[in-house]
């Protein structure tokens, strides 16, 4: 009698779960698969972008990509403040200058970021800035967090300002595209004595390491070969830094 009771409660859960609709995940989004949330506080539906560097556009695109995967909430890019709710993005000066109220904090490292709900004229407007462009991308990714590990939340300021301006990671790959050490195949910048030609993978990487804020990779080994200084890898490497850059 106890094994088929057993064996009706494993065709059970057999049957609810082939039931389910079912996501693949390969695990290449890491963190950043931004699972969807029931959120507590309506997401502004507006976004107001106030710097035009590159990090800050990563930033920008990076919260798009989050809240509509999270809340499905889609973001319409507007040029200026009114009387509805908007998500600022950009420097501690820019916000500043058009959210007079809005507090800057005293002291804060390069990198820092504060990210924040901020009611003004009785409507409720979300805020990401960082001390500088950079710093503002790392708050994006810290608001997209907050949310996913919180959705209930309403009312939030989180300030952060790191206490070490270079944070790397070191890659030990080789020009063959082997990596020494290395166990998850080959390598994603090189490959046949060179960089390789398609770096899309290579950007997907930046963008993860910028998530959990480091801002340095060295690419290769540390028994680097001499051919690492020849004109034609010093171009290779040029074109990684540029696919890393946003980040």
């Amino acid at each position: 009698m106890m094994v088929k009771q057993k064996a009706v409660a494993l065709a059970g859960a057999a049957a609810l779960l082939f039931g389910m609709p079912l996501h693949a995940e390969n695990g290449a989004a890491g963190w950043l698969r931004y699972a969807k949330v029931k959120l507590a506080a309506q997401a502004p539906q507006r976004m107001l972008v106030l710097d035009d560097a590159a990090t800050v556009k990563s930033a920008a695109a990076e919260l798009e990509r989050g809240l509509l995967s999270m809340a499905g909430d889609r973001l319409a890019v507007v040029q200026r403040l009114d009387d509805e709710p908007v998500l600022v993005v950009g420097t501690f000066r820019e916000v500043k200058a058009v959210l007079p109220g809005w507090h800057v904090p005293a002291e804060s490292a390069l990198g820092g970021y504060v990210i924040q709900t901020f009611v003004t004229d009785g409507h409720t407007d979300w805020v990401v800035a960082g001390t500088t462009p950079r710093g503002a991308l790392y708050g994006a990714f810290a608001l997209l967090e907050k949310l996913g590990e919180d959705p209930q939340l309403k009312q939030f300021r989180i300030e952060s300002s790191p206490s070490s301006p270079i944070r790397w990671v070191d890659q030990w790959d080789n020009l063959n595209g082997t990596i020494e050490r290395g166990y998850a195949g080959r390598s994603i910048f090189f490959k046949d004595g060179n960089a390789r030609k398609n770096l899309t993978r290579v950007s997907e990487y930046g963008r993860l390491l910028a998530s959990v804020g480091i801002n340095g990779c060295n690419v290769n080994n540390v028994n680097a070969s001499p051919k690492m200084l020849t004109p034609g890898v010093i171009a290779g490497l040029a074109r990684i830094a540029d696919a890393l850059r946003p980040w």
